[in-house]
């Protein structure tokens, strides 16, 4: 099977030679402790080298293309430094999250999640519901800046591919999250469960007809030897019914070892027939 027919095969339920192997991806702070850990310092591709440490054949080679296409709100709101205080920033992020973070990072950091920013949450963008209204607007998904100017070129390369491509938007508490902060969220789901339906029915439409990717506990990454061959084990129903690509649930951490992240992910081949 060539990658994308594996991918293909996976999220529908269907009968692949192999489950795609994808273990996660490490941030700037992951990759720092690594290169400490064991991982050559003159690694450039840390996935293609994991490949090779494992044995498992490596990935196309292929210059990959994506569509492209912007979820994100249009327009965003200004990234800003609102206050500076000792040791931390008062920022305004890109989604109107207002967040102190360290000033060891910028707001940029929180555009793109080069590494794990810690936040205190300040202020959300939907308070009210007048705030929501103001910020739905911004989802318009016939707005043309969603597409990239070379988009025709894009599709038309996309079509002869054999690798998996794919459009990526996040999940409806994911995003109500973004939207409202952590704790409203789960307050308005009992007190206003209405205002939460017309949100959830704004964002994703095709309810069960879904498959999903993640839900390794880094936690357990962490821990490593027994405690990360039980999390193995209790996802393996899920791996064997399909529709499932297991990998890390969110980005790779530093508490995670090179040693620990690499014994994980041979338990991973193995559970998903690559060894």
């Amino acid at each position: 099977m060539t990658e994308r027919e594996r991918y293909i095969a996976t999220l529908t339920f269907a009968q692949p030679d192999r489950i795609p192997f994808q273990p996660g991806h490490g941030r700037q702070s992951t990759l720092r402790a690594w290169q400490q850990q064991g991982l050559p310092a003159t690694v450039t591709d840390y996935q293609a080298y994991l490949r090779q440490v494992l044995g498992i054949p490596p990935a196309t080679s292929e210059e990959i293309v994506e569509p492209g296409v912007d979820f994100r709100m249009i327009p965003q709101f200004e990234e800003k430094v609102l206050e500076r205080r000792p040791g931390t920033l008062v920022v305004q992020d890109w989604k109107g999250n207002i967040c102190e973070i360290s000033d060891e990072f910028d707001v940029t950091y929180l555009r793109n999640a080069v590494d794990f920013v810690t936040r205190s949450w300040i202020k959300c963008p939907v308070e009210t519901r007048a705030d929501w209204e103001d910020l739905r607007h911004r989802y318009d998904a016939l707005d043309p800046q969603r597409f990239p100017a070379d988009w025709t070129n894009r599709c038309r390369q996309l079509q002869a591919r054999d690798y998996p491509s794919g459009l990526i938007l996040s999940g409806p508490f994911w995003q109500l999250r973004e939207w409202l902060g952590f704790e409203n969220l789960c307050v308005l789901l009992l007190d206003d469960p209405e205002f939460m339906r017309q949100m959830i029915r704004c964002w994703e439409q095709y309810g069960t007809q879904t498959a999903y990717r993640g839900g390794v506990d880094k936690r357990a990454m962490a821990k490593g030897g027994a405690t990360i061959r039980e999390e193995m084990a209790r996802l393996q129903p899920a791996i064997a019914a399909g529709g499932f690509i297991p990998s890390c649930d969110h980005g790779v951490p530093s508490d995670v070892s090179w040693p620990n992240f690499v014994d994980y992910s041979k338990l991973l081949a193995q559970a998903t027939r690559w060894l």
